[in-house]
């Protein structure tokens, strides 16, 4: 079958010596991931490359140019590629159409994909495109077994059902950003707090999940399983773009954002503005965004160094639940709430650095990150129920600060062989307040008052093992230490907390039947961290 191949990017070469250095991409034309095993050869020369798992290439060395690239082999279609004088302006990103009958065992050097369970899915960018996404939690819904359901406003944050865990706000689903944590361990309203507000869903470019707690860079939190959100803007959103939505609901919706044309989408600033009344009483929302990425670094030899920023800030009215009961005697509205007070404000500032080197059999990653966060919820769940005159309305505040790292290294001890380390630390300073309030917003007694921090430290280690050329094996352990140290501003500030340590085992076995045939058998333990004011004597829960 014919295959067009086609330029969507520019080389990026850097001149030294009357040579320079090529890198470049070669990608699925139709799902945008990358593909592995391609053969790419420099015309003139005996100089030939194959692209690694992340489908790129990397020529140390070419002639000043221009130049002409082969890229051929049973994977793709041959393609005869015409460069003209390298400029170092960007990568070479090239989309290729799969051949009809690609039929090929390849060689990668360099560090392997670790074996992953059949419970894995990976949402690609074509994935995302394809379906509606009003949030980013929306991406989500496309994974099949995850439920993901939204009983407040779109300002609060969501709750989530997989494998039979009821994870509420994300007690049982771990869920990073860029490699950056977003789980909110001792939450005033839950505990493994998840709010995706800040992320913008256009600038989403893909999602992996993984149904259970089986891979070994999987953390607290995720009993359930993970999402890791990668960031990115599509080929054709590239340039400036601008947008506004309205809705029927009220809704106005703009969007700002700017990524070079000549790069991968890798590198982005984007701002949203949203209105939205809701599509019942008391589900009003205003939200204001502000989302970046840019590679301070990008060099074959030295890695990849990327900054990744996000500030966003929403005020939002919250329905409440209401007894069916008063519904029936008109004395309430259905979507109504006994408390008309009830709102919330969610804000957050995050900073992420991401490294990432690989080369000869080894591969390094590390991240660096921190950030802010307030959040303010009053609502009203029993109406009268508990308190006849004043009513059982509550208010909860909240103000954490984060800072934490982690990172992971991969080598081939032998070709049958691989080994992975890897640790990393996260602390949290947080001030949380609970408090009963009449309908007019005045505090009647409070019900809690904790301060403190709380740190999580690990550290794992595993091997990949290939006995056989079918069959793949990777097992290992991480051990995480969880320490609280809160005070209790209702008990005289009155100290408590402890350290408690889990042991999470992982091990995943994949045998290859045949070609588009496979068998693959995972276990793993996971943990919940003990929260701040349940410390005093509660081990994380297996």
């Amino acid at each position: 079958m014919a295959s067009l191949l086609t330029v969507a990017g520019t080389l990026g070469a850097h001149e030294a010596g009357g040579h320079g250095q090529l890198r470049g991409q070669v990608v699925d034309e139709t799902q945008g991931g990358p593909i592995a095993g391609v053969p790419v050869r420099v015309a003139g020369t005996e100089l030939s490359a194959l692209t690694d798992e992340h489908g790129t290439f990397v020529f140390p060395s070419v002639p000043a140019g221009p130049l002409v690239l082969l890229v051929d082999g049973p994977v793709v279609a041959p393609v005869r590629l015409t460069l003209a004088e390298p400029r170092p302006t960007g990568p070479l990103v090239i989309t290729a159409a799969y051949a009809a009958t690609a039929e090929v065992d390849v060689t990668v050097t360099g560090a392997r994909p670790a074996p992953t369970a059949a419970s894995t899915r990976r949402l690609t960018r074509h994935e995302l495109q394809a379906a509606p996404r009003r949030t980013a939690e929306d991406a989500l819904r496309l994974v099949p077994g995850l439920t993901v359901v939204q009983h407040g406003s779109e300002g609060k944050g969501h709750q989530f059902f997989l494998r039979g865990f009821d994870a509420v706000h994300g007690a049982d689903l771990a869920l990073s950003v860029g490699g950056a944590p977003v789980n909110e361990w001792s939450n005033i309203h839950a505990q493994g707090y998840v709010d995706l507000g800040f992320v913008i869903p256009e600038i989403v470019d893909s999602v992996t999940v993984i149904k259970g707690p089986f891979s070994l860079d999987q953390g607290a939190f995720a009993m359930a399983g993970s999402a890791d959100y990668e960031l990115g803007v599509a080929a054709e959103d590239r340039g400036l773009r601008t947008s506004f939505g309205v809705g029927t609901t009220y809704r106005h919706r703009s969007l700002i954002s700017y990524s070079p044309r000549r790069g991968n989408g890798r590198d982005f600033v984007a701002s949203e503005v949203v209105h939205d009344d809701g599509f019942g009483q008391r589900r009003h929302i205003d939200r204001v965004g502000l989302l970046g990425q840019h590679r301070l670094l990008d060099a074959p030899r030295q890695g990849t160094l990327t900054l990744m920023t996000a500030a966003s800030l929403a005020r939002f009215e919250l329905p409440g639940t209401v007894r069916n009961d008063d519904v029936e005697a008109g004395r309430i509205g259905f979507y109504d709430a006994y408390d008309h007070q009830s709102r919330g404000l969610s804000g957050r500032g995050l900073v992420a650095l991401s490294y990432r080197w690989e080369g000869d059999g080894h591969q390094v990653r590390a991240t660096v990150h921190g950030g802010i966060r307030r959040l303010e919820l009053r609502e009203n769940y029993t109406g009268y129920l508990v308190d006849p005159i004043h009513g059982d309305a509550r208010a909860q505040e909240q103000d954490a600060h984060q800072l934490g790292s982690r990172f992971a290294y991969y080598t081939d001890l032998h070709p049958a062989v691989a080994l992975q380390v890897g640790g990393g630390f996260r602390g949290d300073m947080l001030d949380q307040r609970q408090d009963h309030v009449d309908r007019l917003g005045t505090p009647l007694e409070r019900d809690r008052e904790l301060s403190g921090h709380q740190s999580i430290t690990h550290g794992r280690a595993g091997l990949e093992v290939g006995p056989l050329r079918a069959l793949r094996l990777v097992g290992g352990a991480r051990v995480d230490v969880a320490h609280v140290d809160v005070r209790d501003g209702l008990a005289d500030d009155a100290s408590q907390g402890g350290t408690r340590v889990a042991v999470s085992p992982r091990a995943i076995a994949l045998w290859r039947v045949m070609d588009g045939w496979s068998l693959s058998a995972a276990y793993g333990r996971g943990f919940r961290p003990p929260e701040a004011r349940a410390s005093g004597g509660r081990q994380p829960r297996p």
